[in-house]
């Protein structure tokens, strides 16, 4: 069974054994007219409930690394293989704002409303001062790409729709099936 990458065309693997969410096995994966190559030379696994943490210096690939995970480098040899349902919350190194209220830019298109996972999410990112600061809270609208937002503030509320998006899923679902990623947030 393979699924189809949406922005890549690639074709994924399904995985069958639940206790593997990603494997990057013998895997290739270039950037088309991009000379650099990603290679997982050893098998490269992601377990349910794992921490995984890739350090290196600016320029070594450690987001390219997440991109090949996600399945949005293209593979070029070798075999990604995925679970059949898995979701990737991301947290990029550049935070992307809509011109939306806050709640609405950390709850994206979660439905129903999880008002445990948001407190959480408010709390984990450190965004409760910051919603005592807004005129309206949560539901103040932030201009377009978060002109009145300060630099750490769209950062928090980035990664913090990586972290509600994570805890929805943990919560509708047996907790497995999800990764989150934080690229440098």
């Amino acid at each position: 069974l393979f699924l189809q990458s949406a922005n890549t065309g690639n074709q994924i693997e399904v995985l069958k054994d639940p206790e593997v969410l990603v494997e990057m096995s013998e895997a290739v994966c270039k950037w088309p007219d991009c000379p650099s190559t990603l290679v997982f030379n050893d098998p490269f696994i992601v377990k349910p409930r794992q921490l995984i943490v890739i350090t290196g210096a600016m320029g070594v690939g450690k987001t390219s690394v997440l991109m090949a995970l996600l399945g949005e480098m293209p593979t070029v040899k070798g075999h990604r293989r995925q679970h059949p349902n898995l979701t990737f919350p991301l947290a990029s190194q550049q935070p992307w704002i809509l011109n939306m209220t806050v709640r609405e830019n950390i709850c994206f298109t979660s439905t129903p409303f999880d008002k445990d996972a948001y407190e959480k999410t408010l709390k984990w990112c450190q965004l409760q001062s910051d919603l005592t600061r807004l005129a309206q809270g949560d539901r103040t609208m932030i201009g377009e790409r978060g002109a009145n937002l300060s630099g750490g503030q769209k950062t928090r509320i980035s990664m913090a729709r990586a972290v509600y998006h994570y805890l929805h899923h943990q919560a509708r679902t047996d907790g497995d099936g999800c990764v989150l990623m934080m690229d440098d947030p």
